[in-house]
């Protein structure tokens, strides 16, 4: 799986070692140098603007809920000798595996039957999926969670994290996030139990007081007092389990991530696991990172709960050891290679999570924006993408799905599932939220509509309370396609790097700057904030207002999604513009035939924490190359999937996803100067 998921990340943030992480939130992305211009036939003005920004951000909070049900078994592990030719466990040749034991003939009769019976149930990906969510709770466990700390902000509105994740009113360190309540451990039976209802687990060697008290709290319920995505509440997987070891400790100790990675590396080989550990590994990097949205209309993705499906664990082969000796059965050993990556480097489950989750929300963001019943469009877009095969809307299956098309790749996976993080459902359900705000600048007043219109009609304008409960109506898009540029560009699906930009508006008798094509407004609303100007315009014909509104707290730069024939006419008023603290450039009056332009060059890869860098790289990155499509296929022709995820094309896509424009926009100095579009909402002035 993390071959599969290390597509979505460009080799330029595929980094090696630890990730320094000082708080929840986490920014990847780009700088790079702005040369801005601005010429008519009288004069000419320049200025270049170092080291802007253009980033995405994630954090380790989120609202999750979780529950146990039962997935597909996994077979990869179990000795090969004991498959027919259809891949299908044979009673016939576990029999003959019984009868070469040290049994008696009537008792390994009776045992090839109970084994026969029940060799088919075994799936560990819960356990590895703990067992990775307990090594995080350590390696992190300087990260705080403050409910009182700013969770979004964008010049106008602040939100604070107790207003995202109600009733987490208590600041704790991921260490101090879960209460558990451990699995207990079972000795080993001198005779097999007929009745014997525990998890088996293989060990190599010794158990440690440390290494027993990871397995029993993996095994255990965990208890969320802190909303970190690691520590959500999750049922217990097992009430009693047994390790086939040479000696278990009577009681436990507490451990670190050097013996939560200890655990792993143990139950993964005795077990023959890696199949198992690469689907939980998908699945952490689901939930691992979720998105801030970019405004805050978008918000609604952050404060509505996803539900993740953890799969049940199963482990009968465990019963009888020697089911996995000899050569393993295995359908797909490319996914094996997860397990030694983890291992080589933990921390890369976090690049691969911040590249999963942009990839599945961009193009879940554009899927939903159908004017038709959204759980149908992500119906038919599941559908299309797998030939048929029907899935849960959520999972492993869904995020692939999307992630196949936003890159342009193909997916193979040996075996069906439903587990995983749901980000689906809560997005099908008509929005309509109350958040908590604070206003933070007396102009979103107006631009928001944050009083009363009669009122305001008869008395004139009224101060609005700066804590304010914001209505949200729409799923807006929360992340643009950072990880993705270059990797599979098209005008549908807006992943070119425009490294150069000029536009030449045209003015109308009312002096205003007017656009028949879309794309070239946006390019000019972008350009305005890149220069320092605030800048309103209007959809004729419509009550749709799009401002360039400032982010002060991430770089982001505009992003829209329309139809590709929808080319609907846009009014700028000049005279509005608003001059901001940081401007690079004076604007007289404009004539007809005013060019405006930038250029950015020196490109470099930023990621940070709290302002910190999680990593030292190198300042320059190479531009992307385009996967090599007809070398993908020749490799995966000799595989025989059980789920083949196809990438969509155009034609087949048109009539189920909006296509998007996009422009890439820097920030300047380091404040995100963000365009947006924004649909007047009601609010309701109230205290919080």
């Amino acid at each position: 799986m993390s071959r599969i998921i290390s597509q979505t990340v460009p080799d330029y943030f595929q980094i090696r070692g630890e990730f320094l992480l000082s708080e929840p939130a986490i920014e990847f992305g780009f700088n790079a140098d702005v040369e801005l211009n601005l010429s008519t036939e009288h004069y000419q003005q320049n200025d270049t603007n170092k080291s802007s920004r253009m980033v995405n951000a994630f954090t380790l909070l989120a609202n999750y809920t979780s529950y146990i049900h039962d997935d597909r078994s996994i077979l990869d592990g179990i000795r090969k000798d004991v498959f027919n030719a259809q891949g299908e466990i044979d009673a016939g040749m576990i029999s003959k595996m019984f009868m070469k034991t040290c049994l008696s003939r009537s008792e390994a009769m009776e045992l090839a039957q109970l084994a026969a019976d029940n060799m088919h149930k075994r799936n560990l990906v819960g356990l590895f999926y703990n067992l990775i969510r307990l090594y995080y709770l350590e390696k992190l466990h300087t990260v705080i969670y403050n409910p009182e700390a700013v969770f979004f902000e964008n010049g106008n509105f602040k939100i604070i994290n107790k207003h995202v994740f109600l009733h987490m009113d208590e600041e704790k360190s991921t260490r101090e996030s879960v209460i558990f309540d451990p699995a207990e451990h079972k000795p080993l039976a001198e005779a097999i139990d007929y009745e014997d209802k525990a998890l088996h687990l293989l060990w190599w060697g010794r158990v440690s007081a440390e290494q027993l008290g990871v397995i029993t709290r993996a095994l255990g319920a965990f208890t969320c007092k802190a909303p970190f995505t690691v520590a959500h509440t999750s049922p217990r997987l097992a009430r009693d389990f047994t390790l086939h070891a040479r000696k278990v400790p009577a009681k436990v100790a507490k451990y670190d991530k050097s013996q939560v990675l200890s655990v792993i590396s143990n139950l993964v080989c005795a077990n023959n696991a890696k199949t198992d550990f690469a689907y939980a590994y998908m699945m952490v990097a689901q939930m691992l990172l979720a998105p801030i949205p970019r405004t805050v209309e978008g918000m609604a993705w952050a404060i509505n709960p996803n539900s993740i499906a953890i799969p049940n664990v199963y482990n009968e082969p465990a019963k009888y050891p020697f089911m996995y000796s000899n050569n393993q059965y295995c359908l797909d050993h490319s996914l094996t290679s997860t397990f030694a990556d983890f291992m080589a480097n933990p921390d890369i489950v976090l690049i691969h999570s911040a590249g999963l989750v942009e990839c599945a929300t961009v193009e879940l963001g554009l899927v939903i924006q159908a004017q038709f019943s959204i759980g149908e469009a992500i119906t038919d877009f599941q559908k299309a993408s797998t030939k048929g095969v029907t899935f849960d809307k959520g999972g492993i299956l869904s995020d692939l799905s999307f992630m196949a098309t936003r890159l342009g790749v193909i997916v193979d996976l040996p075996y069906e599932t439903s587990s995983g993080l749901d980000r689906v459902s809560s997005v099908i359900n008509p929005v309509n939220y109350l958040q908590s705000v604070i206003v933070t600048d007396s102009d979103a007043a107006q631009n928001h509509k944050l009083y009363d219109d009669a009122k305001t009609r008869i008395h004139g304008p009224i101060k609005v309370d700066t804590r304010v409960q914001l209505k949200l109506q729409l799923h807006i898009p929360p992340l643009y396609p950072i990880f993705s540029y270059g990797i599979n560009p098209s005008m549908e699906f807006g992943d070119m790097m425009e490294a150069s930009v000029t536009v030449t508006p045209n003015v109308n008798h009312r002096g205003q700057f007017a656009f028949d094509d879309v794309r070239k407004f946006v390019e000019f609303m972008n350009i305005m904030s890149m220069m320092g100007y605030d800048l309103k315009a209007g959809q004729m014909a419509s009550d749709i207002i799009v401002t360039n509104s400032s982010d002060t707290r991430t770089g982001r730069f505009t992003w829209y999604q329309l139809k590709p024939e929808f080319r609907p006419p846009y009014e700028a008023d000049f005279y509005s513009a608003h001059k901001r603290e940081l401007c690079y450039i004076d604007l007289d009056d404009i004539l007809d035939g005013t060019v405006f332009s930038y250029k950015m060059s020196n490109f470099g890869v930023t990621m940070s924490s709290g302002g910190s860098p999680v990593r030292k790289i190198g300042s320059l990155i190479r531009k992307p190359v385009p996967l090599d499509q007809q070398k993908l296929r020749d490799k995966i022709q000799k595989l025989t999937p059980e789920v083949r995820i196809i990438p969509l094309k155009r034609n087949t896509i048109q009539g189920i996803r909006y296509g998007e424009y996009c422009v890439p926009t820097l920030s300047v100095d380091k404040i995100c100067l963000s365009s947006h579009l924004t649909t007047p909402t009601s609010v309701n002035a109230t205290d919080i």
